[in-house]
């Protein structure tokens, strides 16, 4: 799943992979991984084996890694 620059969601989100390029309020799950990108903007907890966090962007909660 993909959520492009501009884009704002206040969901939970569950897919095999996540990038986040816009703004999303809630929790991510992922199966494989978790990109925040540059001005990407990540409140809530993140799940998942991977999770990588571009500089410029914004994260506020827990990470587990332990999937």
């Amino acid at each position: 799943m993909i959520i492009e620059a501009g884009a704002t969601l206040e969901v939970d989100v569950s897919a095999a992979s996540v990038v986040v390029g816009g703004n999303v309020t809630g929790d991510v799950v992922a199966s494989d991984r978790v990109d925040l990108q540059a001005g990407g903007r990540l409140v809530g907890d993140v799940k998942a084996a991977r999770f990588t966090i571009a500089d410029g962007a914004s994260f506020k909660g827990a990470v587990d890694m332990d999937v």
